[in-house]
């Protein structure tokens, strides 16, 4: 069974570390062990998320540490070895804190071996281990995570595609339903026009027959001025041939006087 660990288990983790080093790290020297003792655990254990699977008699017979999906220690007694406490360790890190990397030591074959037979490969090699020591280091990847992510990529990007095809369907949608709208809008304009138009051509007719009704006013006027004119013209000839029978009764008028006054007879 795996179990979280606490500060209080980092002695008998490094009592597994240590074991677990003797027996695989046959390349690591006593006065390298004492050197990275006080590291791994002031530094390292404190560092990483630690888990643990513990026997029946409650005692730690492997432990991993991870920090940021690497694993950055996998180590198991050597006395449980070949008892799967190694892949049970791993799969509990795959599962749950999502692994994808990890470190070996090129000089650990069956370590190496391990990790590639659960689907990791080495995409980097470096002479030296993280503190410079001449211990060649191994940089594996998890392939499956590799194809993985160029599949959430292929997915973001067929999702990005997606939105913008929705996104422009979307604007075509618009843009249709605008030109629509502006072609409802231009018939019923087109046809306000031709509404005002025939106003217009009625108002012409109207004004056409309002001239016509004047003009022929004008001319009926015209007319009677004419026969007005006539009418003085006749008058005035009247009063002259009027005028001149009056001075000519006048003249008769005072012969007669005078043809009269011959007559008279003295008193």
């Amino acid at each position: 069974m795996i179990s979280p660990v606490t500060p209080n288990d980092y002695q008998e983790l490094l009592a597994v570390w240590e074991d677990s080093v003797r027996a695989t790290h046959d390349f690591i020297t006593d006065a390298d062990i004492a050197y990275f003792k006080p590291i791994i655990i002031e530094q390292a254990f404190p560092n990483v998320t630690l888990h643990c699977v513990k026997n029946s008699d409650a005692n730690i017979v492997g432990f991993i540490g991870v920090h940021d999906r690497k694993i950055e220690m996998l180590f198991v007694l050597a006395k449980s070895r070949g008892q799967g406490v190694g892949t049970e360790l791993l799969h509990f890190a795959l599962e749950t804190q999502n692994v994808q990397f990890v470190d070996v030591n090129e000089q650990n074959p069956e370590a190496v071996g391990f990790y590639e037979a659960k689907g990791f490969k080495v995409y980097e090699r470096s002479p030296t281990d993280d503190m410079g020591k001449p211990f060649p280091i191994l940089r594996m990847r998890l392939i499956e995570s590799v194809v993985a992510g160029e599949v959430r990529n292929l997915a973001q990007r067929s999702a990005s595609a997606a939105r913008e095809i929705k996104a422009l369907i979307k604007n075509s949608v618009d843009a249709v339903a605008q030109g629509s709208k502006l072609v409802y809008e231009s018939g019923t304009t087109f046809d306000e026009l031709m509404q005002s138009i025939a106003e217009v051509s009625k108002m012409v007719a109207d004004i056409d027959n309002a001239g016509k009704e004047q003009a022929e006013g004008i001319a009926a006027v015209s007319t009677t001025i004419a026969q007005m004119d006539n009418i003085t013209q006749q008058n005035v000839t009247l009063v002259e041939t009027t005028s001149r029978s009056g001075r000519n009764m006048e003249n008769q008028a005072k012969l007669l006087t005078d043809q009269v006054a011959f007559f008279r007879l003295d008193e």
